[in-house]
């Protein structure tokens, strides 16, 4: 469905059409309070497009496999959940459905 970038060997931000970004501009926090308040800024729709492009990087590529479609699509589908705030939703109903 895809070809990974060749000269790295491994997925690149260009496979998602996306540009590199630093591990500054993605950084988790220095304590578990730190990073659940990011966490919480992201699936609010209040994260920095940075920090967007990677959680929809990641979710990206389950979808692709899930649906059997290519990386840049599923990434495509993971952003406008995130945008949307269905993925806030859906994080929502799976807390409630764990207590």
């Amino acid at each position: 469905k895809y070809v990974a970038n060749q000269k790295e060997g491994l997925i690149s931000p260009i496979d998602f059409g996306l540009n590199k970004v630093t591990d500054q501009q993605i950084f988790g926090g220095n304590s578990i309070e730190e990073a659940a308040k990011i966490f919480e800024n992201i699936i609010s729709g209040k994260g920095t497009n940075a920090q967007n492009n990677v959680v929809c990087s990641n979710a990206g590529m389950a979808i692709s496999l899930v649906k059997n479609c290519k990386i840049k699509e599923g990434f495509e589908i993971a952003n406008e959940s995130l945008l949307s705030g269905a993925a806030k939703k859906s994080f929502t109903q799976l807390l409630e459905l764990s207590k």
